[in-house]
């Protein structure tokens, strides 16, 4: 998982919290590149890339708080 040195369970849950942590910046980067279809426009140069980025960038966060907001709300009336 890591090959920073873990030598107490603190430093472990450390580590832990970092891999979990992982899979909310790789899901953010799937909806850069897939809803928002990152990888078809043509941007050439810095400042198109960075003004691009500057739109879109907060997309995929919108998305998946709305997501994670439809399964809070289903998870907890399912609950009930």
């Amino acid at each position: 998982m890591t090959s920073v040195p873990t030598h107490t369970a603190t430093q472990a849950q450390e580590r832990v919290e970092w891999y979990r942590r992982r899979w909310i910046v790789e899901d953010y980067h799937q909806g850069l590149k897939t809803g928002c279809h990152m990888e078809e426009r043509e941007i050439r140069d810095y400042e198109g890339l960075r003004t691009l980025l500057g739109i879109i960038a907060p997309l995929p966060c919108a998305c998946c708080n709305c997501v994670c907001f439809r399964v809070n709300v289903l998870t907890s009336w399912h609950g009930q």
